[in-house]
């Protein structure tokens, strides 16, 4: 259903940049084996390097308008800019691409395609879910929430996504997280506007998609902090650390909900947890040395970090607050 989803992100007509062979030949299955979508142009960034593709998209329907001839199209070479800059062939065949269509035709970037492969369009690129849509105009909101709804709550389809008992490899779980992304940058875009209730209708649906991504319980949880509603945020945290038990973060956001609630014991089983998952932390590393001194064990307090500072000696907020400790100690 990823690439089922993709290809009805676009409306009618669209053209569609891909990254490379993962994001793309699920979309060419689908539309020349199950003949899903077949007027979405799916144009694969990596081949649009080569001019034997680039004529390709010129001369087989449904066709990618451009001006080159076939000529100028075999002569296409990377350019050095005067800043120092490479534009490859892909990028000025993104450029030509762009102005050839003059906004005839819907033309989006999936959101598999990193920034370093996506022209300079900042403010002009509005997602819609799944992908990026071109606009002619700059706008300030940068998810279109109307359009980014509607495909994620009445177009997409999630078949298996959530099941558990089936086999997802790394990068089948790296195409599925940018689904839960969808839904919290939808999430968020809600939260700015205020409308709180909403935020969190879209992460309850991450969730309920997807519930292997910690990312959507960290953010109600955090909604849920400043809000006051501390026991709501343990909850969603003690959810997602029921699927994501190893990943440091969620331990650590949980270690701060129980010292907002006072209850110094949970706290520092959570705190000693997410240090035990990742002892490079900066954030768990002086907030489990503080816990550790506000609950009388200096020593420990200090053991930990001067254990940090031989390995960062330039943290001065560290070594302040070693220094600030350096009286007798009250605990061991």
């Amino acid at each position: 259903d990823y690439g089922y989803n993709i290809l009805n992100s676009c409306d009618q007509n669209g053209i569609l940049f891909t990254n490379g062979d993962n994001d793309t030949f699920p979309l060419w299955f689908l539309q020349e084996v199950e003949g899903v979508r077949k007027d979405v142009r799916v144009v694969n960034l990596s081949l649009l390097n080569t001019s034997w593709y680039i004529k390709q998209l010129k001369d087989m329907e449904p066709k990618v308008p451009m001006e080159l001839s076939h000529y100028q199209i075999d002569r296409l070479i990377p350019v050095r800019l005067k800043n120092g800059t490479i534009l490859r062939v892909q990028d000025q065949m993104i450029q030509e691409i762009i102005t050839a269509n003059n906004w005839e035709r819907p033309i989006y970037f999936a959101v598999t395609v990193p920034p370093g492969n996506r022209p300079p369009l900042s403010g002009y690129l509005h997602m819609e879910a799944m992908v990026y849509r071109v606009t002619p105009e700059k706008k300030p909101d940068l998810v279109n929430i109307a359009k980014t709804r509607e495909n994620l709550w009445e177009v997409y389809r999630y078949r298996g996504m959530a099941d558990t008992t089936m086999y997802h490899s790394e990068n089948t779980r790296r195409l599925l997280h940018n689904l839960s992304s969808a839904f919290i940058s939808l999430a968020d875009a809600y939260n700015r506007r205020g409308q709180r209730e909403e935020a969190m209708l879209q992460l309850q649906r991450a969730v309920e998609v997807l519930t292997g991504d910690w990312r959507p319980y960290a953010f109600m949880a955090d909604l849920y902090v400043r809000s006051g509603d501390y026991r709501s945020a343990e909850r969603e945290l003690r959810k997602g650390i029921s699927h994501n038990p190893e990943f440091f973060m969620l331990h650590h956001m949980l270690g701060s909900v129980y010292h907002l609630l006072s209850e110094g014991g949970q706290a520092l089983v959570h705190y000693e947890k997410a240090y035990q998952l990742n002892s490079d932390s900066r954030p768990v590393v002086l907030e489990l040395a503080e816990l550790y001194e506000s609950q009388g064990n200096t020593a420990r307090a200090k053991d930990l970090l001067s254990h940090w500072l031989s390995r960062h000696p330039s943290d001065t907020t560290a070594a302040r607050m070693l220094l600030g400790w350096s009286g007798p100690q009250r605990g061991g």
